[in-house]
């Protein structure tokens, strides 16, 4: 009975932990970025689920409100753009914007053909991405780059014979 008990605690565990979730960090080796604003704050990350789908998620921390063009956000993996679904579509719109107050949070996620290797990279950038009262604000280009730091000689760290 007891055996039976473990072995199933053991596969559930094994099934569960396969979803894996990680925070991808930008070029400035930063898991979040703020972005501040004259109307409040930004918190964005990129966030992996397995090896090919992602979620942007951007934590809206606001004193007054904005408009969001969500047609303005853009995402490049290496050469190829990105259409990415974003979960504020159905939201009240008006005029091609997505009008966003106090504390909400937008994920725009996106799925990749195929996994993600070293040196791939993913590209954010939004011009003219949002206003704030008669400012216009664009969303710097934040770069996230997947690089292998962790090295094993013998593993994946070959010693060049000369």
């Amino acid at each position: 009975m007891k055996i039976n008990l473990i072995f199933t605690s053991l596969l559930i565990t094994i099934f569960y932990s396969c979803n894996l979730t990680y925070k991808v960090r930008n070029q400035s080796h930063e898991l979040e970025e703020v972005l501040h604003l004259p109307c409040g704050r930004i918190y964005i990350e990129l966030i992996g689920k397995g090896d090919s789908k992602f979620s942007f998620r951007q934590k809206f921390e606001l004193e007054n409100n904005v408009r969001v063009f969500p047609d303005s956000l853009h995402i490049f993996w290496n050469d190829h753009q990105i259409s990415p679904e974003h979960n504020l579509r159905n939201g009240k719109k008006s005029y091609g914007a997505v009008l966003i107050r106090g504390k909400k949070e937008w994920v725009s996620s996106f799925e990749l053909d195929e996994g993600v290797f070293e040196g791939d990279t993913i590209f954010v950038f939004g011009n003219s991405y949002l206003q704030c009262g008669e400012d216009t604000v664009s969303l710097d280009t934040l770069i996230y780059a997947f690089d292998n730091n962790f090295r094993i000689f013998g593993v994946n760290e070959f010693k060049s014979i000369k």
